[in-house]
């Protein structure tokens, strides 16, 4: 979970367990999932050393994939049993939301982390270029930009005057 919109919304009611009281800085930290029965006791026997499973891919790291394997758990693939050689070009090979078939290499409830291998390498993709601001095509959609944001500048100005402007006739139609 990112953000905890992600898991309730303003004006839920929710149980939790207050973790942190900060009364210098006014700030109460409170958790969720401490209410919660710990589930790796269970995932280390869902997740046996040498089953396959399917996982998706949540993100792309410096020495691995991280993959979502369902229900809120994530699991690791470490660059050496991605199939790729290089571990430099994993982006090449794997997207977020690609669907991966896997291996599981450790199951550890302990240390709360999955080890998993890829089955299929995904083929290898050209990353698009970024951008490059030196070249001559690119000194136009600078400039563009720049009076873009020259405009979203000017814009919540326009906003208040506005808004003013609005106080202004609402004010004179309530004393006629």
């Amino acid at each position: 979970v990112e953000h905890p919109s992600e898991v309730v919304q303003k004006g839920e009611e929710v149980n939790v367990m207050v973790l942190d009281v900060d009364s210098e800085n006014k700030r109460i930290s409170l958790g969720i999932k401490q209410l919660l029965d710990d589930p790796w006791p269970t995932l280390v026997d869902q997740f046996t050393v040498g089953s396959e499973v399917d996982g998706s891919v949540v993100r792309v790291q410096d020495k691995g994939v991280v993959v979502d394997l369902g229900d809120d758990i994530e699991g690791f693939v470490p660059g050496s049993h991605s199939g790729v050689e290089d571990a430099e070009k994993l982006e090449n090979h794997y997207r977020a939301g690609e669907a991966l078939s896997l291996r599981v290499l450790e199951s550890d409830a302990t240390n709360r982390r999955i080890v998993l291998e890829v089955l299929e390498t995904p083929e290898f993709q050209e990353l698009p270029d970024p951008p490059a601001a030196s070249e001559e095509g690119d000194d136009e959609s600078a400039n563009e930009a720049e009076s873009a944001g020259e405009v979203e500048a000017a814009a919540p100005e326009a906003v208040e005057e506005e808004s003013a402007s609005d106080d202004e006739d609402g004010a004179s139609g309530e004393e006629e």
